[in-house]
């Protein structure tokens, strides 16, 4: 009877060895499923518990006596016998140590003591999931983090770039603006001297034709001071003729600058628009990183 009991308690501490060395392979897949981020339940988590610390302490977690106890109990349910390596016998002198100290606990203190370490390690194995679940979060914050000081750098950088293209439109603009009114102004000038060219030619007609009227009645001086005066006239016509070509050349070239200033400003209202939805756009994307 000491020898069976002897052989199931080393059978006991060899189950338990090796339920011990399967729970501790089966540790690092259920920290993986912690790092990943996934919400076990807490009867999952109860049923994945840490493993005892070394086969001494458990096998004085669970001693031979509780076991032998269950197996009977169980035994007893099934309708037949407890096994003889779970029956209680009695101890003998030449028994080990280990298995005396064993059968001289209680195995409600036993029990106690293994509840408690199993509610200190799912305690701390919860713990262990939610810290490095909040690990695994701040990381991520950290990623976006980054990932909007980038985007805000180059929106910043896109900004710049819209503002030194609007700059340099402006002060091309600016200079065209200024050549054209310089030309406007030319032409201004040249159009008052051709109208007042026009003027006198106008002026010199009216007392050419006063002269032709009084000649009129001469004689054949006259007539010859009459044709004389004509050709004057003609020649004085093709003059303002020709002035008035200049003149009408001198309209087209202000209407074409005219068109090339309407132009310029529609270009400078096309990049303000470019610069405003790139400032939009800007505001929307730093809006979106800091939701």
């Amino acid at each position: 009877g000491v020898d069976a009991v002897a052989v199931g308690g080393n059978a006991d501490g060899q189950a338990e060895d090796s339920d011990g060395r399967n729970e501790w392979a089966a540790q690092p897949a259920e920290e993986a499923r912690l790092v990943e981020g996934i919400q076990l339940d807490e009867a999952d988590i109860e049923d994945m518990l840490w493993p005892a610390p070394s086969a001494a302490a458990g096998r004085r977690a669970r001693p031979q006596i509780s076991r032998g106890a269950a197996g009977g109990e169980a035994a007893r349910k099934a309708g037949g016998d407890p096994p003889q390596a779970t029956r209680r016998a009695p101890v003998a002198a030449s028994a080990p140590r280990g298995a005396a100290r064993e059968s001289q606990r209680p195995p409600v203190e036993a029990t106690a003591e293994l509840r408690r370490l199993e509610a200190e390690n799912h305690t701390l194995r919860l713990e262990l999931g939610h810290e490095r679940y909040k690990v695994q979060q701040l990381g991520k914050l950290r990623d976006q983090a980054s990932m909007s000081h980038r985007r805000e750098l180059q929106a910043r950088q896109a900004e710049a770039r819209a503002v030194r293209e609007l700059q340099e439109a402006k002060d091309y603009v600016d200079k065209r603006n200024n050549f054209a009114q310089s030309e406007k102004a030319e032409l201004l000038q040249q159009i008052k001297r051709l109208e007042t060219l026009l003027a006198d030619v106008q002026s010199k007609n009216a007392g050419l034709r006063g002269e032709l009227q009084d000649a009129v009645a001469d004689s054949a001086s006259a007539i010859e001071k009459m044709t004389e005066a004509e050709g004057e006239v003609e020649r004085w016509r093709k003059d303002a003729l020709e002035h008035a070509m200049k003149l009408k050349t001198a309209d087209q070239r202000v209407q074409q600058l005219s068109d090339v200033r309407l132009q310029d400003k529609s270009r400078i209202k096309a990049l303000t628009d470019q610069l405003k939805a790139a400032e939009a756009e800007a505001d929307a994307r730093a809006r979106e990183d800091a939701t």
